[in-house]
C-alpha cells in the first residue's frame, strides 16, 4: 500500500509539510549518545528527505537540480580565465610602453617624424627659438650632420656633438646607452643620422636627448 505521504492525490504544500515534520521527529527521538552507524542511518535519512523534499518543491524536474560538477568546472576555470585576462592586460601594457625611435614609436604612439640637418635646425633656432620648440614639439627629430666630436660630460655621460654655421658653437646629441657601442665606433667628420625623442635649445644650439643612431 502507498504511504500518505508520498500519495500523489494529496496537495504538494500537505506532503512538503509532512515530511518536514517526519524529519523533525526522527532528529527529537535520537538519543545525543547514539552510535556512529545510527548517525550514517539517520543522515541518510535525512538527506534522501531533503532530496524527496526538493523534488517536490522544483515538480520533480532533474534538470533543475543543482549540477556539483558545472560548479566545480567553472570554479576550475576561474584561475585560467583570471590568468588569461592577466595576461592580455600585460600584453596591452607591454604595448603601451614600447619606444622604438627607429620605427617612430614613442610609448606606444606612433609619432610624426621630422628630419632636418643640424646647419638648419641652428638657424631655426636662431631665427626664433619659440616657434622652432613649438614646430618640434610632441615630433620625433632625425638630425643629420657630421660629426665633431664625441665626448663625455661632467657626469660620465657620453654625447656627440655636430657641426653648425657658427663654428664655436655645435649641436649635440645624447644617445641611449644602448647605443654606445656603435657611438664608441664613430669617427670625427662622419656624416651621421640620429632620431631624438625630445630636442630643445641649450646654450644657444640645439640639444637632443635620448636619441638613436640611425646609420650604423
Amino acid at each position: 500500500m502507498e504511504s500518505e505521504t508520498t500519495n500523489p492525490n494529496k496537495p504538494r504544500w500537505k506532503r512538503i509539510l509532512e515530511l518536514e515534520a517526519q524529519a523533525r521527529e526522527v532528529e527529537s527521538a535520537r538519543k545525543p549518545a547514539s552510535s556512529g552507524k545510527d548517525s550514517k542511518t539517520f543522515g541518510i535519512f535525512v538527506m534522501a528527505a531533503i532530496g524527496l523534499i526538493w523534488m517536490l518543491r522544483s515538480g520533480g524536474d532533474p534538470e533543475n537540480a543543482p549540477s556539483v560538477t558545472s560548479n566545480q568546472t567553472s570554479v576550475a576555470s576561474r584561475p585560467d580565465q583570471s590568468a588569461s585576462f592577466n595576461d592580455e592586460k600585460l600584453s596591452r601594457s607591454q604595448s603601451n610602453s614600447v619606444t622604438d625611435l627607429r620605427q617612430g614609436l614613442v610609448n606606444g604612439k606612433r609619432l610624426e617624424v621630422i628630419t632636418v640637418s643640424a646647419m638648419n635646425l641652428f638657424r631655426e633656432y636662431e631665427r626664433n627659438e619659440v616657434a622652432a620648440d613649438l614646430r618640434l614639439q610632441g615630433k620625433i627629430v632625425e638630425i643629420q650632420g657630421t660629426v665633431t666630436g664625441i665626448n663625455k660630460d661632467f657626469w660620465d655621460s657620453v654625447y656627440v656633438t655636430l657641426r653648425t654655421p657658427n663654428e664655436f658653437m655645435s649641436a649635440d646629441v645624447r644617445p641611449i646607452n644602448s647605443d654606445i657601442e656603435k657611438i664608441a665606433r664613430l669617427r670625427k667628420g662622419q656624416l651621421v643620422t640620429f632620431r631624438c625623442e625630445k630636442m630643445m635649445r641649450f646654450a644657444g644650439a640645439p640639444s637632443g636627448s635620448k636619441c638613436v643612431l640611425v646609420n650604423d
